[in-house]
């Protein structure tokens, strides 16, 4: 299974109400071409060998329904004809900016994914869904060609631009440059369907803070008129 990890520095959050417990990890990059054959999902998921397949399947995160799919690969451990499969969650943002975040309630942030030796694990389970391991490519592609229609980052987007920071509810992605389409996985059925609450930007904490002193600014201006 073809993978990168890239290690991308991201600061802690500090906020007004005090100091969000968080952890910094590596941002892992998935590439989603060059798993083997081709083929649907589930023929892949009956299949012997190494393949790949996907179906288009919307996706629920923080109650707005994005776009994405259902991801599944099995690829070989050794020359021995032993192979591991796995399944991932897509999910297709679209484009953010400079400066912004998405945070992704997941209901293991710490998840690590199986290594193809079948044993060690080092790769976050959950970071960049990108269309190859050239940046340039649009698409992704298994052995028997292009694998149209799965969404991927891709077309000069740079990966090392989304920062990762592990919190203990989800984890929050970062943005150091503009991306015309993000897209993220996760295994499958590791995002938190449950309540969750991202962490606020400065820019909103800035702004609450504000409002809240004009109210309280009201007040006292009535107390003394009166």
């Amino acid at each position: 299974m073809r993978a990168i990890s890239k290690t991308v520095l991201a600061v802690a959050l500090l906020v007004t109400s005090g100091f969000f417990a968080a952890s910094i990890s590596a941002t892992t990059i998935r590439s989603a071409s060059g798993y083997g054959t081709g083929e649907s999902i589930s023929q892949c998921q009956a299949a012997t060998g190494n393949c790949e397949g996907f179906q288009l399947a919307p996706i629920q995160v923080n109650g707005i329904w994005y776009n994405g799919a259902d991801f599944f690969f099995r690829t070989p451990t050794d020359s021995n004809n032993n192979f591991i499969a796995g399944q991932l969650d897509i999910i297709d943002i679209g484009q953010v900016s400079s400066g912004g975040s998405f945070f992704l309630p997941l209901v293991n942030p710490n998840l690590l994914f199986l290594n193809s030796d079948g044993s060690s694990t080092d790769l976050l389970a959950t970071g960049v869904f990108s269309c190859s391991n050239d940046p340039s490519d649009t698409t992704a592609s298994s052995s028997t060609g292009p694998m149209l229609g799965l969404p991927c980052m891709g077309g000069g987007d740079d990966p090392s631009l989304v920062n990762e920071l592990i919190q203990s509810n989800g984890i929050t992605f970062t943005f150091s440059g503009d991306i015309s389409n993000l897209v993220l996985f996760t295994e499958e059925g590791n995002v938190s369907t449950g309540s969750s609450v991202a962490t606020p930007e400065p820019a909103s904490l800035t702004l609450l803070g504000t409002g809240l002193a004009i109210l309280l600014g009201g007040k006292l201006r009535r107390r003394k008129q009166a």
